[in-house]
């Protein structure tokens, strides 16, 4: 008879004892993931430094990840994972324009996987040269309807109220009807525009009499 208890055999007679060691043989890299900058939506854009990086991967074997704006993963710090799908924080480097970053998964065995880039662009700039015309500048009007002729350099969107406060965001265009505020006197229209990236602009405004 053969017992086992803690990592000792004892034989009670003589016996031909026979031990085998089983160990699994991997050198299949881990296969394609997903990798995103911002997050699982992938944005195009971002306007802070401060963003995410989302990485999800079928391998049930992965250990650790590594993100780096290297070429290789020689330098890589790994950080390990717990879960096939994560978001972690990441910090870009400062300056805005088209940031780059490579992703490596490394599983339990040591292999790395291929690198998976992404890029994101970093834009922290407003709307530049924005302005906003009532009536092509006109002094005096009769009625409350009016044309505004708008303008900006890199909006996407635009918010356009009769008070301070912004209301509503719509889609960025050159001209647009507007109603004023009712009763007789001076009439402000204000704008803020608004980029892809989500940078606000401060109001512009132009008056006229109605």
């Amino acid at each position: 008879a053969i017992t086992y208890n803690e990592g000792r055999v004892t034989v009670t007679s003589n016996k031909t004892i026979y031990c085998y060691l089983y160990f699994d043989l991997d050198k299949v890299l881990p296969q394609v993931f997903t990798f995103y900058l911002g997050g699982s939506s992938n944005p195009t854009y971002t306007n802070t430094v401060s963003t995410s990086a989302y990485l999800s991967f079928a391998d049930t074997d992965i250990k650790e990840y590594c993100l780096t704006t290297e070429s290789d993963n020689i330098n890589c710090t790994w950080n390990e994972v717990s879960e096939t799908s994560i978001e972690v924080d990441y910090t870009l480097a400062n300056g805005d324009g088209t940031k780059t970053v490579n992703a490596y998964l490394r599983d339990y065995a040591g292999n790395v996987s291929p690198e998976v880039s992404d890029s994101i662009i970093l834009d922290t700039t407003p709307p530049e040269n924005n302005s906003i015309s009532i009536n092509n500048n006109a002094a005096y009007t009769t009625s409350t309807g009016v044309t505004l002729t708008l303008s900006s350099n890199g909006a996407t969107e635009m918010c356009i109220s009769n008070t301070e406060t912004c209301t509503s965001w719509e889609t960025y265009s050159t001209s647009k009807s507007h109603t004023l505020a009712s009763g007789l006197g001076t009439k402000t229209v204000y704008v803020q525009y608004k980029d892809a990236a989500g940078n606000i602009s401060s109001a512009v405004s132009d008056t006229i009499s109605l």
